[in-house]
């Protein structure tokens, strides 16, 4: 059985990222399955919790993932991102905390952020999902693949541009048995 990466070892990636990067191993899975050194230029993760933050980077090290080869930032990435001036990115990996509450139409800065103005609207207070997607899809290169794994599931997001800019987002869920690392049952 193949890992949700596993489709992707045919394409040149040159940088990649976790918007919610946590203890950092989707993007070592990244690196495991496509090589580290088909990420040429990087990988690319921020965390807001400084503890799990700290766990990442030593894991990068760990793994043979050497300290000019990643740059993993520890802020909150809906409302303060760290790494706008490396975007775009070719390879997009997450699994952030989706339903959780944040700023949302509180802060009416935010509304005029790049990331989520296209929408003309602000994901609600208490959901974070809408904002988290639009991030990740503000900072995806034009041929980038976001990848996504929600509580249930493994989600691919194949990503169309028209010629009217208008964005075409399909969604590919696989069910959970494809993934048993992922889900262990409860006793």
């Amino acid at each position: 059985m193949g890992y949700p990466c596993s489709s992707l070892h045919c394409i040149n990636e040159s940088r990649a990222t976790d918007t919610a990067c946590g203890s950092g191993s989707l993007l070592l899975k990244a690196a495991k399955i496509l090589g580290k050194d088909a990420v040429c230029n990087g990988f690319y993760g921020q965390e807001i919790n400084i503890t799990t933050y700290n766990l990442c980077r030593i894991n990068m090290h760990l793994h043979d993932i050497e300290w000019d080869k990643f740059n993993i930032a520890c802020e909150d990435t809906l409302t303060s991102p760290q790494h706008w001036d490396d975007e775009p990115f070719e390879l997009i990996v997450s699994n952030p905390p989706y339903s959780i509450k944040w700023e949302g139409d509180s802060n009416p800065l935010l509304i005029n952020d790049p990331r989520f103005a296209p929408a003309g609207v602000l994901a609600p207070k208490s959901k974070a999902d809408l904002a988290f997607i639009m991030h990740s899809l503000s900072w995806l290169a034009s041929k980038g693949i976001p990848l996504d794994l929600p509580k249930r599931g493994f989600h691919q997001c194949a990503v169309t541009v028209t010629n009217d800019s208008t964005l075409i987002l399909t969604q590919i869920k696989l069910h959970r048995s494809q993934f048993p690392w992922r889900f262990r049952s409860q006793k």
